[in-house]
């Protein structure tokens, strides 16, 4: 699922510091903790943090209750993730981690693609004059008689989303990898005629698990022919595409969708490995 090898970044006293305030005054604050080693992970919620003694008190969110000993830590904030590896304090059964450790950031911004295909359902809907164009001009190879409205049909009932999308001139694609600078799409033959080297798109949608994403620009930056072919024997294709001037809005929901998906899984590892 994840793309590039993880970098950790120290911060300093007053950068932890800060950050650690920063998390504890938020409404739900919530983190995760896993002994090194074990494959299971604790979510956590800041009680409070003191950063005059750097104690940070926390309550586990289930019936889980932690021992006192060193663990490794992950927290999130505006789309980055923090670790450390620090100390449990029980005090009159209260929890507190001491965080006069060292704190390290974790960039996913530029580094990290998720790998959506085959295990997400991930759809971009490309804007093209194409698209209008093959939608009004469906027409029975024997006959020579114009199907528009039978395919229409036909598509409304086998996926009314992609229907009422080619009709606005989209023309839709399975998404196999995705990122905030970009993603990466399978074509056949016809439809890479439609996608040339800097060609440039534009208002183009990304639908991803019940939300749809807005690219008001994205360029192409490679087609390359895809070793694998399809159960037909027909070519396919790779599509390379970055996205241009993406907003802040856009750049924010597009990591929080992927730092989702990675919260339990790589990255975790790879700080137990970095320790």
């Amino acid at each position: 699922m994840l793309r590039n090898k993880v970098s950790f970044s120290p911060l300093t006293e007053t950068e932890r510091v800060r950050k650690l305030g920063q998390m504890s005054a938020l409404p739900k604050a919530e983190f995760v903790m896993w002994t090194k080693g074990q494959t299971e992970r604790h979510a956590c919620e800041i009680v409070l943090y003191n950063p005059d003694n750097h104690l940070l008190k926390f309550k586990p969110i289930k019936s889980w209750k932690p021992d006192a000993g060193v663990y490794c830590i992950n927290l999130e904030l505006k789309g980055l993730n923090y670790f450390m590896k620090a100390s449990v304090i029980i005090i009159e059964k209260e929890f507190y981690i001491n965080t006069s450790v060292e704190f390290f950031k974790s960039e996913r911004r530029s580094s990290f693609r998720l790998l959506t295909y085959p295990i997400y359902k991930v759809k971009a809907y490309i804007k093209t004059a194409e698209a209008k164009l093959a939608a009004e001009n469906v027409v029975d190879f024997k006959t020579k008689v114009s199907q528009v409205n039978m395919f229409q049909q036909f598509l409304s009932v086998i996926n009314p989303k992609d229907a009422q999308k080619r009709n606005e001139g989209y023309i839709p694609f399975r998404v196999t990898d995705l990122s905030a600078t970009g993603m990466a799409i399978y074509v056949g033959e016809m439809e890479q005629e439609l996608f040339q080297e800097n060609q440039k798109f534009h208002r183009s949608i990304i639908h991803f698990e019940n939300k749809e994403i807005e690219i008001d620009e994205m360029l192409v930056v490679f087609k390359a022919p895809y070793v694998q072919t399809d159960r037909n024997n027909l070519k396919v294709f790779k599509i390379g595409i970055k996205f241009i001037n993406l907003n802040f809005n856009t750049d924010k929901l597009i990591t929080s969708i992927i730092n989702s998906k990675l919260r339990n899984y790589d990255e975790k590892n790879s700080f137990e490995d970095f320790i």
